[in-house]
């Protein structure tokens, strides 16, 4: 009920934006949900460095912000991945 009316208000966000922005709006959705839902937790994390195949990553420590933007696109990821599995 409330992603339809928050996706109409933000589509204009979204046309400027080919669509980048709903992915703030799935992590507000996301916040929502941990609100309204106590069992559900999303926190800051730090992902620590790593080395495969000569590719380093440095340390990468996360806020809670970008911990709920990170779940959002990794959600959107695997719906995506199921709907063209779907097809």
């Amino acid at each position: 009920l409330i992603r339809p009316i928050l996706n109409i208000i933000t589509y204009p966000f979204n046309v400027v934006t080919f669509g980048v922005f709903s992915l703030f709006t799935n992590a507000l959705l996301l916040y929502l949900l941990t609100v309204f839902i106590p069992g559900i937790v999303i926190k800051a994390f730090t992902y620590p460095a790593s080395n495969f195949f000569g590719f380093s990553t440095p340390d990468l420590a996360l806020s809670t912000f970008f911990a709920f933007l990170l779940t959002a696109a990794i959600l959107a990821g695997i719906i995506n991945l199921f709907q063209w599995l779907m097809n």
